[in-house]
Formats: structure tokens, sequence, C-alpha cells
């Protein structure tokens, strides 16, 4: 993916399962002749992508929170790492671009230190979904103090569509955004670290 192609989205959403979405604001046709979400590939932005229709939690013109279907690509954090990690101040990215920009350039310094682990993935959890069978995935840590100060930073500032996804329908729930940003910082791990090498260290700890 280009700086070019992110711009075409107005916004980014974090999803639960460790993906990213990417959407436009305004309202596209989401659903099918029945009125159900729809799913596919795309090649419009993210070339071999998938396309689908989410239900996220997002303000009406009231300020009230509402459930609201929105048709988005959706990227893995592999496809979208490079981009985020050289995304500059003057690009016409969407605001989301530069809170995963920042958590990005975190993320590798502490990998590049060293500073990651395997963690268990629990079974039908979303960290079990995207481990690739491998039972675990690698996480970030430990976060300096001053890693933790700017993560803390950040999700203070994070902007309302990075966590739209409802974790809870009655009432509407959604993660909390230092839980967000640290989950987007281990998702970049589990994808850069999980090579057949990393593989095979995890398993002498298991």
């Amino acid at each position: 993916m280009t700086f070019v192609e992110l711009s075409i989205y107005d916004h980014l959403t974090l999803l639960n399962n460790g993906r990213v979405a990417l959407w436009p604001s305004r309202t596209l046709p989401t659903a099918n002749d029945h009125g159900q979400p729809t799913t596919g590939q795309t090649t419009e932005g993210l070339v071999t992508t998938e396309r689908s229709d989410l239900r996220l939690a997002l303000p009406d013109a009231r300020g009230r929170v509402q459930r609201r279907n929105v048709a988005a690509d959706i990227a893995t954090v592999a496809d979208l790492v490079d981009l985020f990690a050289n995304l500059g101040p003057v690009s016409s990215a969407p605001t989301e671009a530069f809170a995963l920009a920042a958590i990005t350039r975190l993320t590798l310094a502490a990998i590049a230190d060293g500073r990651v682990l395997p963690q268990l993935a629990a079974k039908n959890s979303n960290a079990a979904n995207n481990s690739n069978d491998r039972g675990h995935r690698w996480v970030v840590g430990p976060w300096s103090a001053e890693e933790s100060t700017d993560l803390r930073r950040i999700a203070d500032h994070l902007p309302p569509a990075l966590r739209c996804e409802p974790v809870a329908e009655k009432p509407l729930r959604v993660l909390d955004s230092l839980t967000v940003v640290l989950r987007f910082a281990d998702s970049i791990a589990d994808a850069l670290v999980a090579t057949p090498a990393a593989n095979c260290r995890s398993r002498t700890l298991d």
C-alpha cells in the first residue's frame, strides 16, 4: 500500500481480531438484498484485501453513539506496518494513521531492542485466531517507563474511530483506549517476530 492509496480513506478502525479496517465517512451501499452484511475480495486501494461490512459504534449528528453499517477494506497489520513506520507529518492520511504511526515507531524500537515475549493464546480468543495455529503469539515487553508514558499519552488522544468496534451490545461498549493501543503494538510484534526461527525458539519455552 502507498501513501496515495491510504489517502483515499477517511478513517481507520482497529478491529478486535487484530486487523485494521479502512473506510470512508460517506455512506456506501453495504448490505445485500436481504439486508445482511456482505464480504468479499477487493483490488481497490488494498490489493487482494478483504472487503467487509462492519457494524461499528459511531456517534450520530446529536453525538449519541449508535450502531452503523460501514463498508471497509480490511488489512492485516503486516500490510501496513511499513507505511505507518514511514508516515510523515505532512501526509494527507487519515487522522487515525498518525496515532498508529506513533505506536508503530515505539513498537519497532522495542522489537529492535529484543523486548518481545511469547504469550499463550487462550482457545477461542482473538489472540488464538491470529496465532496461525501456533498456540501462542508474540507480545511486546517489558515497556520502559518512558515508553509507557508515551503510550498512555497516545491513548489519551486516540481518535474515537480507532476503537469503535463494539465488544458488548447491552450496554453498547468498546475497548478502552490504552487496551487498543497495547493490542496494536502486540499485533505488530506478532506479525514481525512470528518467523519459523521464532517458532522454534518458542517451543523450547513451552
